[in-house]
């Protein structure tokens, strides 16, 4: 019966990042020919990349918090921002303009702050069972790797909006192409950490 509820507030938040990212963009001249540069499709690239992963966050989310029976009010809050997190990565796989988004650059911002603090609410209710710290609790209890793909979706996004800005090449005193690719083995410690 909660379902619904949840449902339309997680479907509803979708189509309002949407319709906002949508129509941070009406304003904007059509790009031109020359826009497509190797940067701004693997931007786009990486916009899919967090789209993916904004998805399987927000059906990992429902399904395991419904299990949970939103036992905590909070529990509804990733539904929500991975369902944001989809529509903001969405609309920069589609967006042809080129230039970054500050609403798609707010929405990876958000998404990534939620997985960091999901993760902290993760951590503290493994070691709030009996026995603390164990491999049974770290099997059993709430995964850490479900709150970090939030947080490598809103990653991802961000550094996708950071690609489409094409004046700076280097980040950090790196290429920015190597900054990605050294970063990027980061993104496959969360897998592990799921569990089943």
């Amino acid at each position: 019966m909660r379902t619904q509820p949840i449902a339309g507030t997680a479907l509803s938040s979708f189509v309002r990042a949407t319709a906002v990212a949508t129509l941070g963009t009406v304003g904007r001249p059509p790009a031109a020919a020359h826009t497509a540069t190797p940067a701004r499709v693997a931007a786009r690239r990486l916009s899919g990349a967090a789209a993916l992963l904004a998805t399987t966050a927000l059906t990992d989310s429902a399904i395991e918090h419904y299990r949970g029976s939103f036992h905590n009010k909070a529990m509804i809050l990733p539904l929500v921002v991975a369902a944001e997190t989809l529509g903001v990565s969405l609309h920069g796989t589609a967006d042809r303009h080129g230039g970054p988004s500050a609403t798609r650059n707010l929405g990876h911002a958000l998404a990534a702050a939620t997985g960091v603090i999901g993760t902290g609410f993760h951590l503290y209710n493994i070691t709030k069972r009996p026995g603390g710290w164990s491999w049974i609790n770290l099997f059993y209890a709430a995964p850490l790797g479900a709150p970090a793909a939030l947080s490598l979706a809103g990653a991802l996004g961000g550094v996708a909006e950071r690609l489409r800005d094409t004046d700076r090449k280097v980040w950090f005193g790196l290429l920015r192409g190597k900054l990605i690719c050294v970063s990027s083995p980061s993104g496959y410690s969360g897998p592990p950490a799921r569990r089943r």
